[in-house]
């Protein structure tokens, strides 16, 4: 492999695996990766096989194939006002605030032949009035409301200027949404005596998302496509580019999707002091998070998405030891998922989907240890048992199964860092060291894809040497090495239909399999 096809390539670039002769039956990309521009590379995973190169489906940082002054623009507005008053025994909080947001994006149709789109202006206002005690006594509460809303205008839309006839087709969603909802919520910790606290919470909430009265439309047609740019792309141009057609809803959608939802969470905590250093603790909640549409273009659901419950009990143990040098905390918890809200790829088709039931459990720890003022360690591990146990009802289509594991859930993390602080006669040295490991995981529910969706075991080792100096110790300069174990590893994959019933995987690359190393000066101005 060549290193400089990688070095002007970004980290979240999306790349496609290939084989030579795909990439030689199509002149263009054979000449890209014969003048090493980067975007036909070769690939660096040893087990790739005849997959031995990578096409480059996105843009160097910085870079686009398209005039930003056209093709991009954002604008965010924020009103914001904070009051806090003090009382006796309470204080007094109200939080208000109003944004707009307009955003208008183009990516990739020069490069690709196929332009994803979106267009949008949102208007979100909040309030909230709280209440907390400041007493000494044994009871310490807090309890408030809060109020939110928000109406939005979303298109998004695909111009797939490559098909055939010169015509493109141009599948969209037009969304215009309003959500409203308030909630009254308290929670109150009672210190039993010396040992014992107790603690409990309640919260009620309503809330409403609705596109009523025909505000939720989808277009599928062919038109042909503008050549003045994405400001030419609007509801009506893309309306009356589907010749007979009125622009509605598809099969299987409601007229007027409208999601209401009262619910109720909750949390019950105790904790026990074991002495002054140590404490131990338990909980248990259940919580909700709110639906949604899915509005991206190739989405293939139809209906609003459903919220998702979480029920989630937890137990452990905090302490301090070695004339607390040492902190250790240990946890257990058990998850479990009702309707989770998850991407997943219906023949290469992306959809949100909500799987009906999940169950995670595993353990943390994490250690801190500062044995003198010159050594200092810390260091963490994690692990997640992730399992589907119900599928009824998701769309049939769904690779989802029972038994099958999470996606983008690795059994075990963990990591370790140590440094290391040498006082010097003008300033101070210091040295660092960190290693962190993710075991395997599934990017997909496929899971039986030949492993092209698994994510192989990592692990990831950095380091750095800094000196700082001046007379108030304000300028620092550093020199470090990132992935010194030069691991290449997809952070992603994105998966669709091909050649006699097989599957297509494209790699979205985390670590490009080569060491980075860097010099880096600090300064700092005013008071620190």
């Amino acid at each position: 492999r060549s290193a400089d096809r990688y070095g002007d390539q970004g980290p979240d670039n999306f790349y496609v695996r290939a084989t030579a002769a795909n990439v030689a039956s199509f002149p263009y990309l054979q000449d890209q990766y014969d003048r090493g521009t980067g975007m036909v590379i070769d690939n660096p995973d040893p087990t790739a096989g005849a997959f031995n190169r990578l096409i480059n489906y996105s843009t160097a940082p910085g870079f686009s194939y398209q005039d930003r002054e056209d093709d991009f623009e954002t604008s965010w507005d924020q009103i914001r006002l904070n009051v806090d008053h003090s009382f006796e025994n309470v204080d007094f909080s109200s939080i208000t605030s109003y944004d707009e947001t307009y955003a208008t994006e183009r990516n990739g149709g020069e490069l690709t032949g196929f332009s994803p789109m979106r267009e949008g202006d949102w208007r979100f206002w909040q309030q909230e009035f709280r209440l907390t005690s400041t007493s000494d006594g044994p009871v310490q509460w807090l309890t408030g409301i809060y109020l939110t809303g928000s109406d939005s205008e979303e298109d998004t839309w695909v111009a797939n200027v490559g098909a055939a006839g010169g015509m493109g087709v141009g599948p969209g969603i037009d969304i215009d949404s309003t959500y409203e909802a308030w909630s009254v919520y308290g929670q109150a910790d009672w210190q039993v005596n010396d040992a014992w606290t107790l603690s409990a919470g309640l919260r009620h909430t309503d809330d409403k998302l609705s596109a009523e009265n025909g505000n939720w439309r989808r277009t599928v047609c062919g038109f042909a496509p503008s050549d003045t740019g994405q400001s030419a792309w609007t509801r009506d141009f893309r309306a009356a580019g589907c010749p007979g057609l009125t622009p509605g809803r598809v099969t299987g959608n409601t007229d007027s999707p409208v999601q209401e939802l009262s619910e109720l969470g909750w949390k019950l905590g105790a904790s026990y002091l074991l002495g002054d250093t140590s404490m131990l603790f338990a909980s248990a909640s259940h919580g909700f998070k709110g639906g949604a549409y899915d509005n991206r273009a190739l989405s293939t659901g139809d209906d609003p998405i459903a919220p998702e419950f979480l029920t989630a009990v937890e137990f452990g143990f905090k302490s301090e030891f070695l004339d607390n040098t040492l902190q250790l905390n240990a946890a257990a918890y058990f998850y479990d998922w009702e309707d989770l809200q998850l991407f997943e790829s219906y023949g290469g088709i992306p959809a949100l989907v909500n799987v009906p039931g999940i169950d995670i459990s595993g353990i943390e720890v994490e250690f801190k240890w500062a044995p003198n003022e010159r050594w200092y360690f810390q260091g963490g591990l994690g692990t997640a048992d992730t399992e589907v146990v119900d599928v009824t009802g998701l769309n049939p289509a769904s690779a989802a199964e029972v038994g099958k594991e999470v996606t983008n859930s690795p059994d075990l993390t963990y990591n370790v860092l140590g440094t290391y602080t040498l006082p010097l006669s003008s300033g101070e040295l210091s040295l660092m060291l960190n290693y962190r490991y993710e075991s395997e995981y599934f990017f997909s529910f496929v899971q039986n894809a030949g492993g092209y969706d698994e994510s192989e075991a990592h692990g990831y080792l950095n380091a750095r040497a800094g000196y700082t100096f001046g007379g108030d110790q304000q300028y620092q300069v550093s020199v470090w090495g990132n992935n010194l174990t030069e691991e290449f590893a997809c952070g992603g994959v994105g998966y669709g239909a091909g050649a006699g019933g097989n599957l297509n995987f494209g790699c979205n690359i985390k670590e490009y399999g080569e060491a980075q190393y860097g010099l880096t000066f600090e300064a700092r101005f005013g008071a620190n």
